[in-house]
């Protein structure tokens, strides 16, 4: 993707919050409703080809009383999640009333596979559907993501480039209410590399891990930044205390060398 084309596609996204939150929400309330936002239009459309095929396993799971179906469902998606809702966003854009609304949509976000349902509670963002609903938004805050200026499916971005457009909406989010890394929901640095992999089905369960592990600690944002993806892996999994991953902060060329040795 050029750069004028991811310009455009986050400016367009950074406009969804004055344009819909604007008088309901402050602004340093607008990353919790736009980034997950983001997230969900995605996975959203990475499973729109296959939906048909995943009610049609879910109906025939279901009929012959098969409780586990995680595997079955994901082969249906063809995907490392699944959605088994009758609802995809395109359906939820406009109901009679606010409170069918909500509760159509709710129904779609509980239809996601238990690795997405993670993620959405590390967002919180079911906090925020109330007051979305009483101001009349869900209905526009789903137009304008579904808005054909901005094709957030596969075959209008790839993962890299999502990737890419997530970290700077986090950017310009942090900057725009004068936080450092950490001050919002989680390090800056950490967004960084969830954006690559949250966007990449296969790696979706891999946020749930950053946030859990970065959340409280900004003081890691040297790491996380400098380090390669296969010494993170290794941090992670191999240092259980905050104490330890510390050790690696003032070092970054060394923790490298270290980790290979390792491996």
């Amino acid at each position: 993707m050029d750069q004028a084309a991811h310009s455009k596609i986050v400016s367009f996204i950074w406009g969804i919050a004055d344009d819909v939150l604007r008088d309901f929400f402050k602004r340093g309330k607008y990353p919790d409703v736009i980034l997950p936002m983001c997230v969900i239009r995605r996975m959203d459309a990475v499973l729109e080809p296959t939906k048909q095929a995943v009610l049609d396993t879910k109906k025939m799971l279901d009929e012959a009383r098969i409780t586990e179906q995680r595997t079955a469902l994901c082969d249906a998606a063809g995907q490392a999640f699944y959605n088994t809702s009758k609802f995809t966003l395109r359906d939820l854009k406009s109901r009679g009333s606010q409170q069918q609304l909500l509760a159509d949509f709710e129904d779609y976000l509980n239809g996601f596979s238990p690795n997405v349902q993670d993620i959405l509670e590390n967002f919180k963002f079911r906090n925020q559907l109330q007051t979305l609903s009483k101001a009349d938004a869900i209905g526009t805050l789903i137009n304008k993501f579904l808005d054909p200026d901005i094709d957030l499916s596969p075959a209008g971005i790839d993962n890299h480039s999502m990737g890419t457009v997530f970290e700077e909406l986090v950017r310009k989010f942090n900057e725009d209410n004068n936080e450092e890394a950490g001050e919002h929901w989680t390090p800056r640095d950490a967004v960084r590399l969830m954006a690559n992999l949250v966007f990449s089905p296969q790696n979706l369960w891999r946020m749930r891990q950053f946030f859990e592990a970065y959340r409280d600690n900004p003081i890691l944002s040297t790491p996380l930044r400098e380090l390669p993806w296969s010494s993170q892996l290794h941090i992670l999994s191999r240092s259980k205390r905050i104490e330890e991953r510390e050790f690696y902060r003032p070092w970054p060329c060394q923790a490298c060398a270290l980790w290979r040795e390792q491996a």
